[in-house]
């Protein structure tokens, strides 16, 4: 089975030959069961190791063979098909019979991943089987039928979509009420068929919620009715930086005369302190949408920013110019954000300036080959490679644990007595089992944070509905930490549901992100770093919505009686090469 996993995940590299990647994909299907079979519990994991493998190779060849699988007896086969299916995305047409089956599955998790698949189908019959998810018992179901029909892409949809969130919208006091998660995939969806009828209820959901309080509400709205959208702007008040981050993500939809004055004035505002400077990379970000006069300017003056994601979103925007003052004002970039603790601004800065063919961007790349940041190293290697620089010497030396054996021995001793991680929130509590054996570095760093009271007062800055939410990020906009980095530990844990992973923004860059999942994730396993396990409060996490507040997070020992983990590999711990 770990065989099987290793090939798919190699197999998908972009390097793979084709030729290669297609012969696995035959080997994979071959270890798939027949439809309706009696297995084993090895045998399961053989074959959703497989559908997950084949998933990463999105190879065509397969959609015969997993639609098939939507007939296993296991319902976790079942599931794991669609979603495989739904991530080789297209051409799966010839999957229709079974994926409508699916669709009245008795598991939730089966219909929800049908749900999402058959959006991908632009026949009838996938729209009809979509209306009727979209009144389904199970609300990850209707989430996943929404974002079914918005990838469907049919306008007859926006009268369901309405009718359905009519009563959730009665109940929304504010932005933290439980039903705003589905509210806001509606308003997502509406936004994508561009149905002008939908305005009205997506000025009443902003009523209800307030201007700028949700980016999903403000895009839509930017895209069906910019008049509607713009007209509480001209006299608005002081606004908070996520109103303005969110109001200029809808701004960017919008023509670039009626666009350019008020991002100007919000760019204006926040050099000026009115707000904190969090709001800025969605400014320029907008900017660059509408194709604001004198963007690559403005770009060049935030590469000087005290803010370090300003600085990384002008360089990432700046990526296209290639002129010289922008090399220049790259390079001085680079000089400034060497002092720098969170490393986003110096990878975002070689990124852009490897994409100069020219001496002077070899040298300066070439000035951070001895960086104290491992991942800094390793994109000054791949970026002269870019540039056609000889690497067959260059070695970027792996990032250290900063720990020594006689930790490892200490985590060993101490891994049959689990901790336990309490969680307060806005709408509950939710208890977590640490893996200590499974991430000794990431469930040491988790437990020193929290006896610091790191995360308490912190949100949960990101819902996904059916899939995760995510919080542990003092910035609030999910570009901050804590300071420092771990490393990743890879472990065999699943991405199940209640799963507690280590968020990145690439290998080894975990920090205070954390994430909960809200259901099976095959595509994150061996990815992020499990480190836990919810084992009271899932359905807190599905109550939780964007903005709710972190109270406390309290670490006790595992009591007795509390359920135990499920059976899986033991992990030896010790201490592992780089």
């Amino acid at each position: 089975a770990r065989a099987i996993e290793a090939l798919g995940k190699l197999a998908s590299l972009p390097a793979s030959d084709t030729a290669l990647t297609e012969k696995i994909s035959r080997r994979l299907i071959g270890e798939l069961s027949a439809p309706g079979a009696s297995l084993t519990a090895d045998q399961r994991q053989v074959v959703g190791l497989s559908m997950t493998a084949l998933m990463r190779l999105r190879s065509p060849s397969a959609v015969g063979p997993l639609s098939h699988q939507l007939s296993s007896f296991d319902p976790h086969l079942r599931a794991q098909a669609a979603n495989a299916l739904f991530r080789i995305r297209r051409p799966i047409a010839s999957a229709l019979p079974q994926l409508l089956v699916a669709a009245r599955d008795r598991d939730a998790d089966v219909r929800a991943n049908a749900a999402r698949t058959l959006g991908m189908i632009t026949d009838r019959s996938a729209f009809d089987a979509l209306l009727k998810l979209l009144v389904d018992r199970d609300e990850r179901v209707r989430v996943s039928s929404v974002r079914g029909l918005a990838s469907f892409g049919d306008a007859g949809a926006t009268e369901h979509l309405i009718e359905t969130g009519e009563p959730l919208l009665k109940k929304v006091r504010n932005n933290q009420s439980p039903e705003i998660n589905l509210l806001l995939e509606i308003s997502a969806a509406l936004g994508a068929l561009k149905d002008v009828s939908a305005v009205p209820f997506l000025l009443k959901l902003r009523g209800a919620t307030g201007v700028g309080a949700n980016p999903e509400v403000e895009t839509a709205l930017a895209r069906l009715d910019p008049s509607a959208f713009l007209e509480p702007l001209m006299e608005i008040g002081v606004l908070h930086w996520r109103q303005v981050s969110n109001l200029s993500q809808g701004l960017g939809e919008i023509s670039s005369e009626r666009a350019t004055p008020l991002l100007v004035k919000f760019l204006a505002e926040a050099d000026r302190g009115s707000f904190a400077p969090t709001a800025v990379p969605a400014i320029l970000r907008a900017m660059r949408k509408v194709k604001l006069a004198g963007l690559t300017e403005v770009l060049q003056q935030r590469l000087s920013a005290r803010d370090v994601i300003v600085r990384a979103t002008a360089a990432q925007l700046l990526s296209e110019a290639k002129d010289d003052l922008t090399l220049k004002s790259l390079i001085s970039a680079l000089g400034l954000s060497r002092a720098d603790v969170p490393h986003d601004a110096r990878l975002a800065i070689v990124e852009a300036i490897s994409g100069f063919k020219s001496e002077g961007a070899v040298e300066a790349i070439r000035s951070t080959l001895r960086d104290s940041n491992y991942l800094i190293r390793k994109q000054a290697i791949e970026a002269l490679g870019k540039l056609g620089v000889d690497r067959t010497e260059m070695r970027a030396e792996p990032v250290g644990t900063l720990r020594n054996r006689a930790f490892y021995d200490a985590v060993a001793r101490r891994a049959g007595r689990p901790l336990i991680a309490v969680i307060e929130t806005d709408k509950g509590r939710i208890t977590i089992e640490l893996l200590t054996a499974d991430a000794p570095l990431t469930v040491e760093n988790f437990v020193g944070l929290a006896r610091r009271n790191y995360f308490n007062g912190l949100t949960f800055h990101r819902v996904v509905a059916n899939f995760v939410i995510q919080g542990g990020d003092p910035r609030g906009d999910g570009g901050g930490g804590p300071g420092h980095q771990i490393r990743c530990e890879v472990n065999l844990r699943p991405y199940l549901r209640g799963t507690i992973g280590m968020a990145l923004s690439g290998k080894d860059t975990g920090g205070s992100q954390f994430f909960a999942t809200h259901s099976r994730q095959p595509h994150l396993d061996g990815g992020y770093t499990v480190f836990g396990r919810v084992v009271e409060g899932s359905e807190v996490i599905d109550r939780v919505t964007r903005g709710d507040v972190i109270r406390r997070v309290t670490i006790r020992a595992k009591p007795q009686g509390l359920q135990k983990s499920p059976p899986g590999l033991r992990l030896t711990v010790r201490r592992m090469p780089s």
